[in-house]
């Protein structure tokens, strides 16, 4: 099963998600090891004749580095690595976690140095590169927070990666078209009443051009517009947290109140600065491989019936004007099992318990 996974996953990679040409030059960016598929990746870049340059990052070796690392460390250590990816035609990001909580024991004011001076500076050179996509590779770490074997985490992993992209798009492009005339959205779920508008923002189709898995479709509110109140039933992540039961109420735009099961540090996130407590993005999850949630945000997402709030940072392609050093993706699920949910657009109900009731709209229960 890994075999055909790596040769799949490739495949998908440079062929969908990068369309890589010849003379093409791709930067091979991977934390971890993840061994056999980068040997693949690598001949099969040469095979579309373009030209592969590795950069290997140990997790190990960098959590030393960080425990002791002062600003200036990390701002030449980002120059050089930027140095290095700018010119680049296309950026592939793989990550393959063995301890998903590795980094949890590092003091928070050297993880900050590291987050700021030398991970954001990357994904921004990152984002100017012509084509990139990010990945996080299967590992049995993966597997365990999924509460799923190994198998089970292939086989959805395989089938959520290599999904058809192309009929996805296609059968969501009525939902963009009903989204972007739409002007007032509107959530209701279990212990949630939500409500705002997006006047003028449009929405993006995700079709595997930047993640793999992929499968959503996000805008995002007018950033005051925001009010009442949300509970997410799907833990979220950021740098390198855990949070559950998260419960947010908004005034204005703002949360001005809000419940974790690690209020601290998740306070100390949302209020880092002046735009951490807005959304930057509100998505919709399409992809029908991913029924339940990982605990990854990559997959969770994309959950088929799910909703997604991200706070902070927003998208370009979905402007609100909002800026912030995060964004953190937070997952409401509307399945049944999860109590149920419904979205409005412009006081009509388009989803109901995550199937969409609209008859342009219930190809997407399925794809």
């Amino acid at each position: 099963m890994i075999e055909k996974l790596n040769f799949d996953l490739c495949d998908q990679l440079l062929n969908h998600s990068l369309n890589i040409n010849k003379g093409d030059q791709v930067f091979i960016d991977i934390y971890g090891e993840c061994e056999d598929f980068t040997e693949i990746l690598i001949q099969k870049v040469y095979g579309l004749g373009g030209v592969p340059y590795l950069f290997k990052t140990n997790p190990k070796h960098l959590k030393t580095i960080i425990k002791k690392c002062d600003s200036l460390q990390m701002k030449k250590l980002a120059e050089n690595k930027q140095q290095l990816m700018n010119g680049m035609d296309a950026y592939i990001s793989i990550r393959e976690d063995h301890n998903l909580y590795e980094f949890n024991d590092l003091p928070p004011q050297q993880y900050q140095i590291y987050t700021k001076f030398y991970q954001q500076p990357i994904q921004m050179t990152m984002a100017n590169i012509k084509q990139w996509v990010i990945i996080k590779y299967p590992s049995y770490a993966m597997a365990q927070q999924a509460n799923m074997s190994f198998e089970q985490l292939l086989l959805t992993y395989h089938s959520a990666t290599t999904l058809n992209y192309k009929n996805l798009h296609s059968k969501a492009q009525p939902l963009q078209k009903l989204l972007d005339k739409t002007t007032h959205i509107r959530i209701i779920a279990p212990e949630t009443d939500l409500e705002f508008t997006k006047k003028g923002i449009p929405s993006y189709i995700c079709d595997g051009k930047f993640n793999l898995p992929d499968g959503e479709i996000f805008t995002a509110p007018n950033v005051h517009s925001v009010n009442g109140y949300i509970s997410f039933n799907v833990s979220s992540s950021l740098m390198g947290k855990t949070f559950n039961n998260i419960k947010l109420v908004f005034e204005d735009g703002k949360v001005i109140k809000f419940e974790s099961d690690n209020s601290i540090e998740f306070g100390d996130l949302i209020y880092s600065d002046s735009g951490s407590c807005q959304v930057g993005e509100f998505g919709i999850g399409l992809n029908p491989h991913i029924k339940r949630p990982t605990q990854n945000i990559l997959f969770d997402e994309k959950m088929l019936g799910s909703i997604h709030l991200a706070l902070g940072q927003c998208f370009p392609m979905a402007d609100n004007q909002n800026e912030s050093n995060i964004h953190f993706d937070l997952v409401q699920s509307h399945l049944k099992s999860f109590g149920g949910g419904e979205i409005y657009f412009d006081g009509a109900l388009i989803r109901k318990d995550g199937l969409f009731i609209h008859p342009d709209l219930k190809g997407l229960n399925g794809i």
